[in-house]
């Protein structure tokens, strides 16, 4: 079974500046704790949620960053899917005059995030999903022709660019998708 959940941050000082009432009835100081609490219990009773995590919130500081890269780890220890984001201004949200955030406007350590997340995501799915393709001999050949060739693309398109964090994106996640399918 699965569910969304919205974990957004794990920054104490933004939950409590823009999102005060999502830990009740607990207080924003504790919501990293909440966080772990609810998912280990989620997983307990095979629930494994999709998370989402947010980037580039107005005022966010490498403090904070840092704070949400420090959850990840701790989330690490629990089964669930997450999704990094980028903030997005909505017309009907309290901070729908925020900043539009892309990769460009993100620090070092903020993209860390991304990368931290799906390198999570593969160890933690990725040889369940790729198992499924992987049943027969001829199955399991495919599969990594088909792995070379999306690592191919996806090496293409981050070295065409003279990125140094998309080269260290890809170094990072491809070797997680190898160890993945190495292992079936």
């Amino acid at each position: 079974m699965t569910t969304e959940v919205g974990i957004e941050t794990g920054s104490t000082r933004l939950i409590a500046k823009y999102m005060a009432g999502k830990p009740k009835p607990f207080k924003p100081e504790e919501w990293p704790k909440v966080v772990l609490d609810s998912i280990a219990t989620m997983n307990e009773y095979d629930w494994y949620p999709l998370a989402t995590i947010i980037t580039g919130l107005p005022g966010e500081t490498e403090e904070n960053v840092i704070q949400t890269l420090e959850l990840l780890d701790e989330l690490s220890s629990l089964k669930l899917f997450i999704v990094p984001l980028f903030f997005v201004t909505e017309e009907t949200c309290y901070l729908k005059n925020g900043p539009e955030i892309s990769f460009e406007h993100l620090s070092e350590l903020q993209k860390e995030i991304f990368i931290k997340c799906w390198k999570y995501n593969i160890r933690e799915w990725g040889t369940t999903f790729f198992s499924k393709y992987a049943s027969s001999s001829i199955k399991k050949l495919f599969l990594k022709i088909a792995v070379k060739v999306f690592l191919s693309i996806l090496y293409t398109l981050s070295y065409t660019r003279k990125d140094s964090w998309r080269k260290k994106a890809f170094k990072e996640i491809s070797s997680e998708i190898i160890k993945a399918v190495k292992s079936l």
